[in-house]
This record gives structure tokens, C-alpha cells and sequence, in this order.
């Protein structure tokens, strides 16, 4: 089964499990979904047979604290908190985002599906996490 179509099951079920409406593709092969008020996108790149997971944490703004942003990207230590994913900043937009990478993701599993599934509800728990700490100001 190519990944794209993977991935378009994964969304699939992913929609069916939170009841959702919409995905919308944000670019070809550019997939997002809303999981309790988390936007995320899902990408295939193909060269790398890879998916990417990204969603926003929150922007950076004017007299967040130090300690904040630190305690927020500590997490990045040895992917404490962070499930194996990374938070960073982006230097246009300010905005503090979650990335998560998925190696292989042909892998022949039946629980392979229920495994990213169960994923995303980790990610959605470290975004809210870190929403906590970068607006605990």
C-alpha cells in the first residue's frame, strides 16, 4: 500500500475516532486535521519514506519570561516530555511548533495504525503541555 494512501487512512481514522467532518490537504501531500483545538499536518516525503507530524504550540510573544521559553525547549533534553518529538521556534513567525518523524512508515503491522493513532493523542498531550508552560507567564 503506498504511504499516501496510509496516510490518507490514518486521517481517515483519526477523523472516525474524534468525529471529525473535515481534513483538508494544505498542499499536495499536506494533510490537516483539528484534534481538540490542535491543528496538525501531516506530510509524506517521499525520498526519505517518511512521515512528518507538526503542530503549533503557540507564538512567542512580548514579555514572555526567559524561564518559559527555556523550560519549554528543556523538554527537548534527551526527549524529555516530548515522545520523541522536537519543539522549536520558528525564526519568521515566531511560533512555537512540535515536530514528530515516523521512519518507515510502510511498516507491515495490524496495530501499526492503532500505534499512530494512540501517537497523536501523545503529541496532543505534549502540545498542551508545553501550551502550559509557554503561557504560564
Amino acid at each position: 500500500m503506498e504511504t499516501v494512501s496510509r496516510l490518507s487512512i490514518l486521517l481517515n481514522r483519526l477523523s472516525e475516532r474524534y468525529r471529525i467532518s473535515e481534513t483538508t490537504e494544505a498542499a499536495p501531500e499536506t494533510f490537516r486535521i483539528e484534534i481538540n483545538d490542535i491543528v496538525f499536518s501531516f506530510f509524506y516525503e517521499e525520498s526519505r519514506r517518511e512521515i512528518y507530524i507538526q503542530a503549533d504550540v503557540g507564538e512567542v510573544e512580548p514579555g514572555m519570561t526567559a524561564e518559559a521559553l527555556r523550560d519549554l525547549l528543556s523538554m527537548n533534553y534527551l526527549w524529555d516530555a516530548t515522545n520523541g518529538g522536537v519543539f522549536g521556534i520558528c525564526r519568521d513567525s515566531n511560533v512555537v511548533t512540535y515536530h514528530y518523524r515516523i521512519s518507515d512508515p510502510l511498516k507491515k503491522s495490524e496495530d501499526y495504525d492503532e500505534y499512530l493513532i494512540d501517537l497523536v493523542d501523545d503529541i496532543a498531550y505534549c502540545v498542551c503541555y508545553a501550551r502550559d508552560i509557554l503561557y504560564s507567564v
